[in-house]
């Protein structure tokens, strides 16, 4: 949400720029009403080990300028929101913080679709779904419906993911034959298949995950023979929570195979002989995968892709703001979207996986 200072003070001012809270109350009031800009920001302060009163002494510790951007082919018309420290607290070193506000243009129903699109009304953003609708886990029906659109519209409306999904020349040694999607969940088993061997040319997805420190299911010299005959016991599975919730997904999309490097790649061997033969191809198992699951937020094998929402849900979703009156930059009538800049930073790209090395490694 906005809270009303920012509405009446930024977002509705005729001004290009001005002083943000000058109040240590009304500042805080905001942050804990859930004001997506002030709460930002007061964090912006607490994190500098300071409280509000006393960066507020005087007057506003930011300064913010509201601009429109121009209309180009790749994106409909913006408007940004920018906060800089004030001068005179140079020496509280405070982030600049970026928000970008984009028009819905057009009606937008919030009654609960079979599945909510992103693609189906909005231009730049799509339909939002409201938090009733993502449900209190990331493993929810709503969620599990919307991955699978998103997939299908990858694979079959952009172009160049067409042109990969379609091309089968490249498979790698091994994968994990999750069975038929029909088949019961969990499984007794899941095999380990050579796929020259087996003439395997299909679809298959791809785990990203970080090993962390305790031990887990292997594939190895000494239980390759069962693993791909008999396959790996569910009970071995389950020594990785990323495991059990990969091959949940892969289900759940309906593709059969899946790669997953400590089982698909012979560990500790004294030669280290299977890992420098896949090692060279990692980047193209990556590459070509159906679609790469990432369990960005887990250190290890406990982690596990799925995550109660909480608290989180307010500042992933778009904050929504309506213009009371022609304010001179919101020439879009109708419902505006907030959404802080570095969201995909935040949210995503400082996870722990993405502080590993090797993450980039099957980058095109």
């Amino acid at each position: 949400m906005i809270c009303s200072f920012c509405r009446s003070s930024v977002l509705q001012s005729e001004k290009p720029w001005d002083y943000h809270h000058g109040d240590a109350a009304s500042f805080r009031a905001s942050a804990g009403q859930g004001c997506v800009v002030c709460h930002r920001l007061a964090q912006d302060i607490q994190q500098q080990g300071l409280s509000l009163e006393q960066v507020l002494q005087h007057k506003a510790v930011y300064r913010w300028t509201l601009r429109a951007t121009g209309r180009i082919r790749e994106s409909r018309e913006s408007v940004v929101l920018t906060f800089r420290n004030v001068d005179a607290f140079a020496d509280v070193k405070l982030p600049d913080r970026t928000f970008y506000l984009f028009p819905e243009n057009g009606s937008m129903a919030f009654d609960p679709p079979k599945v909510f699109s992103f693609a189906d009304q909005v231009p730049d953003l799509g339909r939002i779904p409201t938090a009733n609708q993502l449900g209190g886990r990331t493993d929810s029906s709503s969620c599990w419906s919307q991955i699978a659109e998103w997939v299908n519209i990858c694979a079959s409306k952009h172009e160049a993911c067409i042109r990969k999904h379609s091309w089968r020349d490249f498979i790698p040694t091994r994968l994990v034959d999750t069975g038929l999607p029909s088949g019961a969940w969990p499984p007794a088993s899941v095999r380990i298949v050579d796929t020259a061997a087996e003439g395997i040319h299909a679809p298959y997805l791809t785990l990203s995950h970080c090993w962390g420190q305790k031990l887990f299911v292997e594939l190895r010299d000494n239980n390759l023979q069962e693993y791909t005959s008999k396959g790996v016991p569910w009970s071995q599975i389950e020594t990785n929570r990323n495991f059990v919730d990969a091959l949940q997904v892969a289900k759940n999309l309906g593709v059969r195979y899946i790669w997953i490097d400590s089982l698909c790649i012979i560990q500790r061997q004294p030669d280290y002989a299977d890992f420098l033969r896949e090692a060279l191809r990692m980047h193209l198992v990556y590459r070509n995968s159906y679609c790469n699951i990432a369990s960005a937020d887990s250190s290890g094998k406990d982690g596990g892709l799925f995550r109660e929402r909480g608290e989180v849900i307010p500042w992933i979703l778009p904050a929504e703001f309506t213009p009371v009156r022609g304010a001179t930059l919101f020439r879009t009538k109708g419902r505006w979207r907030i959404l802080p800049a570095d969201l995909y930073q935040e949210e995503l790209l400082s996870k722990i996986l993405y502080t590993r090395a090797w993450v980039f490694q099957g980058t095109p």
